[in-house]
């Protein structure tokens, strides 16, 4: 089973989501798999390689506003 973690503004932690495999994991990376610029996390188990993508939505929100923060000089 993989968990993932997020961590709150008081610096403590909760669980963001759960994800259950019919097979050991032997492996967990992070790669940008689709060269979009946003690493995938790559699990492997022992029955085959699972490719999960981040939230497209958030990403789309980080990446804007982003671009709408003005540099300081």
């Amino acid at each position: 089973r993989l968990i993932i973690y997020e961590r709150a503004a008081d610096h403590t932690f909760g669980v963001k989501w759960k994800r259950g495999f019919s097979y050991p994991i032997f492996g967990i990376h992070l790669y940008d798999v689709n060269q979009d610029g946003v690493d995938e996390l790559v699990v492997v188990t022992m029955r085959g390689i699972h490719v999960l993508q981040p939230n497209l939505y958030f990403i789309r929100e980080l990446v804007a506003g982003r671009l709408t923060q003005t540099p300081a000089s």
